[in-house]
Parts: structure tokens; C-alpha cells; sequence
């Protein structure tokens, strides 16, 4: 399931058009975001299976949010031991909301040569949601 969500402003950015030229046109007045900053925390949870499929490992996380708030913009991430990003590893969607009460499952692809890493750590964090970690093992899962 692909979904959108758009945080729109109650005002609009102001351009300057008597400074624009044909590549760029200067802010008067940038929109205002600032009630982001007030949103309610949201307490997602987390669970996720790891498998084999073909030559990749597949992690399946699910998020749940358990809260009465929007869980806004979430990040997730597989990091190796030393704690950098492991790279390329192909997520179905990212920076995603979930509502309160929703549930999103999302996949993300490993390809063998970067799952050697054994022990990973699977991270979501968001706008208004703490980091949480996961310890996952991406080796021998069929």
C-alpha cells in the first residue's frame, strides 16, 4: 500500500518577484511549518521477520501505531555493527506516516553481498517518534 501525506501551511511562501531572474526566484516570506514543532509524541511499535528469497535476505517490518497522535515522517534503517548505514538495501517505502491505530508493513530488500553482514541493527525514528532499535541476524534464514 503507497500512501501520501502532504503537511500544507496556512500561509504560503511570498516570492520576490522583482529579484527573480530566469534560474531562480528569491523568498520574500517562507511559509509558515512551525505548528509541526507542537505535534503530539506518537508511540509506534515494531516488530519484523527476516527471510531467504532467491539470493537476498527480505526484512518485513511492521509498524503499528499504538498511540492517538499521527506518526509522522518515520525513518527506517538497517545499520551494521560499527553503526553506518548498510547500503544498497531497497525499501518498499520510506519517511512514512502511519495513523493512529494504523498498521503498514513494508519490505526491504538485502542483496547477498552487502547481508553478510551477521548482526544488524533495524532503527525507525520519525518527527514525533523516539528512535527504537531492533537486533536482526540476516544470516542462514530460509
Amino acid at each position: 500500500m503507497i500512501d501520501n501525506f502532504y503537511c500544507l501551511s496556512a500561509t504560503q511562501d511570498v516570492n520576490d518577484w522583482v529579484n527573480t531572474d530566469w534560474i531562480r526566484t528569491p523568498v520574500k516570506k517562507s511559509a509558515d511549518f512551525t505548528g509541526l514543532a507542537t505535534m503530539p509524541r506518537a508511540n509506534c511499535d515494531m516488530n519484523a521477520i527476516v527471510r531467504q528469497e532467491k539470493d537476498n535476505a527480505i526484512v518485513e517490518v511492521t509498524l503499528e501505531n499504538a498511540s492517538t497522535a499521527l506518526a509522522f515522517f518515520i525513518r527506517l534503517s538497517l545499520k551494521n555493527e560499527k553503526g553506518e548505514l548498510l547500503y544498497p538495501v531497497f525499501w518498499e517505502d520510506n519517511y512514512l506516516s502511519v495513523i493512529p491505530g494504523g498498521k503498514r508493513t513494508l519490505k526491504c530488500v538485502v542483496p547477498q553481498s552487502v547481508a553478510q553482514a551477521k548482526s544488524v541493527t533495524l532503527t525507525i525514528s520519525g518527527w514525533n517518534v523516539p528512535e527504537k532499535k531492533m537486533e536482526l541476524s540476516l544470516g542462514n534464514t530460509k
